[in-house]
């Protein structure tokens, strides 16, 4: 009967015949699970015609407060650079009129073909250029 990879793992450390290694230390970017994030964060859903954005600030022993949110809906007849454009000047609109530090855009889970995900590369891209010019720091999920 096969072995699942865990369980071979699991008896190989427990006999010994591999030394533990130590796990690493918290990066000082990355405060631990117990302290909680204090700050404005830009939150993105990207997409060309109908991006999502909304900056929120997290307080310690607070509930998150909701400062700003809008969907971007751009018309058909918009070029592909326009519309890469107003996704850049919004994100950056947001970055300048709110303290935000940090950017937390969507990942590109699943696309139907590859001209769309062309497409929402290209919107993410124009985000993430607009966060990367100011400084701010930008974390995908």
């Amino acid at each position: 009967m096969p072995r699942s990879s865990r369980s071979l793992w699991t008896q190989k450390i427990l006999s010994g015949s591999v030394d533990a290694v130590p796990a690493r230390k918290r990066s000082a970017a990355f405060p631990s699970p117990r302290e909680p994030y204090a700050g404005f964060v830009l939150g993105i859903d990207p997409s060309l015609r109908g991006s999502g954005f909304a900056v929120v600030e997290f307080a310690p022993r607070e509930e998150p407060r909701l400062h700003f949110s809008r969907t971007l809906r751009l018309p058909r007849d918009l070029s592909l650079a326009d519309c890469l454009g107003e996704i850049y000047k919004l994100c950056a609109d947001c970055c300048e009129d709110f303290p935000v530090r940090h950017v937390a855009l969507e990942e590109t889970i699943y696309v139907n073909n590859y001209k769309v995900a062309q497409t929402l590369g290209a919107a993410r891209g124009a985000a993430i250029a607009a966060a990367a010019v100011l400084g701010r720091k930008v974390f995908e999920y």
